[in-house]
């Protein structure tokens, strides 16, 4: 034992001999030369006591997302620096927060998307800033998810079909998508009739297309005959002779009228489907119509003579009469006397009028006219005629006047204008009161006279 120690000894303590590699522990540095010079059996950068080194610092990625959070400084032989490193991660222990990471809002912005839609979320991580996004668990939920109806709010488009779901998302808005989780049923989609499925999202009974209330006959218990129409159901007013089934009883209305009598298009006995009061039970009325439809108008009724009355002003033309019934129209009448039977202002009783026509049909022209005035015979010439001989017309005859009250038309010395100076009525104004012929005296004239009278005393007057 004590020589194999001896011999360890000897052999460290002999030197080395020239040419040789081995390098005496703690003697010579450790250089970046790839041998092991201080001979402690570590080389280069494996060796702490490496002389010469250069220090490099490595960006450090503690979250394995690409952005460094810190860096570590290396001793290294080589001089290579090392490649530019990323920007910094504003949270290293989050793989869902680095720069870019909401890359629809900014492609440098420290953010934390954790849903993978590109969109931030709205806390805020430490250095960073928020985003936009209103659900950020949710990969279908972020602004713009509805792109077809609501391009900036924030939306849910489960099925991608560019229609938000009908319920919101936490802050978000609701959109038009009735199952958002098939990208055919969506607003404006094709939507196939009678298969359960609301494909377009209207609302409306996929079993009743026209939206009546009647579910289509193909549909187990429909009774709606044309789903097509909405004016075509049971119970719908069926319109006569038109060829459709409005009500769905299987035939077109053949009774419009509602007599209790079929048309004869339908093979009925109505010759006019569309009055109530023609069929055959009906009562004939003397107006040219076949009321009870047996083929003759106004049969069955008692005749009388007629006059025409083409302008239906109650008076018939005297020149024009038949034997008929009296028709209720009024166009045959049972008085005639129309003097002009295309005028209907124009008969007996209607007002005279100043237009040089006959206009109450009584023989005479414009006399009696309403627009006229009273014109007087004057015989004597002195302006005033005589009243009781008055004529009503627009223009005055020759030898009258259009003032009255004279009372002694053959004596142009008497009318109302004249200044009475005798015993007697000059003047047409009233009465002379004689005394004593007509009163006993004096004071009983003057009592009994009237304005106008005149109070004579012999040849004296009062």
């Amino acid at each position: 034992m004590p020589r194999v120690l001896l011999l360890i000894v000897a052999m460290a303590c002999a030197p080395a001999p020239r040419g040789s590699d081995v390098r005496v522990p703690d003697v010579a540095p450790e250089l970046c030369n790839g041998v092991d010079d201080d001979g402690d059996g570590l080389v280069d950068e494996a060796d702490p006591d490496l002389v010469g080194a250069f220090e490099v610092a490595w960006p450090v990625d503690a979250d394995g997302d690409g952005f460094p959070g810190g860096q570590r400084v290396e001793r290294t032989c080589d001089p290579t620096p090392p490649p530019p490193a990323p920007p910094s991660d504003c949270n290293d222990a989050d793989p869902h927060t680095f720069p870019g990471a909401a890359r629809h809002e900014s492609a440098t912005s420290c953010m934390r998307d954790a849903d993978g839609d590109g969109w931030g979320d709205p806390q805020r991580p430490l250095g960073g800033r928020g985003g936009r996004d209103c659900d950020d668990g949710d990969p279908f939920a972020y602004p713009g998810a509805a792109a077809r109806e609501a391009q900036g709010s924030c939306t849910r488009d489960a099925d991608r079909d560019g229609y938000g779901a009908l319920i919101p998302p936490p802050g978000g808005r609701a959109g038009t998508d009735c199952d958002d989780t098939d990208p055919l049923i969506r607003p404006g989609a094709l939507d196939l009739p009678y298969d359960g499925v609301d494909a377009d999202c209207a609302g409306d009974d996929d079993l009743d297309r026209d939206g009546d209330g009647h579910r289509a006959l193909v549909v187990p218990g429909g009774d709606d005959c044309d789903d097509r129409n909405p004016s075509v159901h049971p119970g719908a007013v069926d319109v006569a002779l038109d060829g459709v089934d409005q009500d769905c009883d299987g035939h077109d209305n053949c009774d419009g009228d509602g007599d209790g009598f079929e048309a004869l298009a339908c093979g009925g006995t109505d010759c006019a489907d569309g009055d109530p009061f023609r069929h055959p039970l009906a009562v004939e009325r003397c107006d040219g119509v076949d009321q009870d439809c047996d083929g003759v108008a106004d049969d069955g009724l008692p005749a009388r003579v007629v006059w025409r009355d083409r302008d239906r002003d109650g008076f018939g033309d005297p020149t024009t009469s038949d034997s008929r019934c009296l028709d209720e129209a009024g166009s045959w009448v049972a008085q005639a006397g129309d003097c002009d039977d295309s005028d209907r202002l124009r008969r007996p009783g209607a007002p005279e009028r100043c237009n040089d026509l006959d206009d109450d049909c009584d023989g005479l022209v414009d006399v009696g006219a309403v627009e006229g005035r009273d014109w007087f015979p004057d015989d004597d010439g002195d302006g005033y005629g005589r009243t009781e001989d008055r004529v009503h017309v627009c223009i005055g005859p020759p030898g009258h006047v259009p003032v009255g009250g004279d009372c002694a038309d053959a004596f142009p010395g008497i009318h109302p204008d004249q200044v009475d100076r005798s015993c007697g009525d000059v003047n047409c104004n009233g009465r002379a009161l004689r005394v004593p012929d007509d009163v006993p005296d004096i004071a009983t004239a003057l009592a009994r006279r009237a304005p106008g009278d005149t109070v004579c005393l012999g040849v004296g007057t009062f």
